[in-house]
């Protein structure tokens, strides 16, 4: 037995040949993870924003911004852990980063629906296609995410 079959590290990985269905449930948990993962972040990141501003809105800032990088740093656990690739990252740090463009459009109680139930089978069915195809295929997923990331920034800018 391998030290890799010992960990389990082996079995619960997205194999290449994986239909859409098992994509979407390795996105699934991949999403529960990474989630588990941002929370340990956010946590840390809280007590900093705490320690480097003295005023609410300063802390109110740090907070949003450590909550969102938060998100984006602990989906690099489940993407580097059970092997979701690149493609599936970018979509939900795409989805993350530019929801100040959409939040307030859709009802509130359809925001949550969008993010924990649409953005990762829409992230799951990315990843294999990227992974299925040619490699240009992550790099057009990459470069839609950092379009969606270009528009955010300038759209909070602006305003």
């Amino acid at each position: 037995m391998s030290s890799s079959d010992a960990l389990g590290t082996s079995r619960l990985r997205v194999s290449d040949g994986a239909g859409p269905g098992e994509w979407v449930a390795y996105s699934f948990l991949g999403t529960v993870l990474g989630l588990l993962a941002a929370l340990l972040l956010w946590a840390v990141s809280n007590v900093l924003s705490s320690a480097l501003c003295g005023t609410d809105e300063c802390a109110l800032g740090w907070l949003l911004l450590g909550g969102m990088l938060s998100l984006v740093a602990g989906l690099l656990v489940p993407m580097l852990l059970i092997g979701l690739g690149w493609a599936w990252w970018a979509v939900l740090a795409a989805a993350v980063f530019s929801t100040p463009l959409w939040i307030f459009l859709p009802p509130f109680w359809l925001t949550g629906v969008l993010m924990v139930l649409v953005a990762p089978v829409v992230a799951g069915l990315a990843g294999r296609w990227a992974r299925s195809g040619p490699p240009w295929r992550t790099w057009v997923l990459l470069g839609v995410a950092a379009a969606l990331l270009v528009a955010t920034a300038v759209s909070v800018l602006v305003a």
